[in-house]
């Protein structure tokens, strides 16, 4: 069902409408399950996030990892820590700050206060939909409700 677009963001015909997805994660070894058949653009960083906000604005759907960096394993989960690189969480707020803000997020962390964190975060602004289900590598395409 989906539709390739001919930019470098994913495009998806789902329930008849074309969606703009962007996939925050740290980790390329769930990218080839992402692709079948589909073409969600991936960044594994802040940095790249940040970029691909800037170059092609608001998707319609941004799904996000919270621990973006091996660093944020540890028992904090790296959250505001000044001396670990920004996590999931950092660059949700940034998007709401820059007004990035999607029709739908999904949070696909199996942190599962990151992923409140990051759910939180989009409360109380135009997002329509929030969808909290950690990322499962027998069943990716955890886009299917939008």
């Amino acid at each position: 069902m989906a539709r390739r677009g001919g930019s470098r963001c994913g495009h998806y015909c789902l329930r008849g409408e074309t969606v703009k997805i962007l996939f925050l994660d740290d980790m390329p070894s769930r990218v080839p399950m992402l692709r079948r058949g589909e073409d969600v653009e991936y960044v594994r960083t802040s940095r790249e996030f940040v970029e691909w906000l800037i170059r092609y604005g608001t998707p319609d759907c941004i799904s996000f990892d919270h621990d973006l960096s091996e660093e944020h394993y540890g028992s904090d989960g790296g959250y505001m820590n000044p001396d670990r690189p920004p996590t999931g969480t950092d660059c949700a707020r940034w998007a709401i700050e820059k007004s990035f803000i999607p029709r739908v997020v999904i949070v696909h962390s199996w942190n599962t206060d990151g992923s409140r964190r990051i759910a939180n975060c989009f409360k109380g602004t135009t997002v329509e939909k929030i969808i909290v289900r950690p990322f499962n590598p027998n069943h990716p395409h955890m886009w299917e409700e939008l």
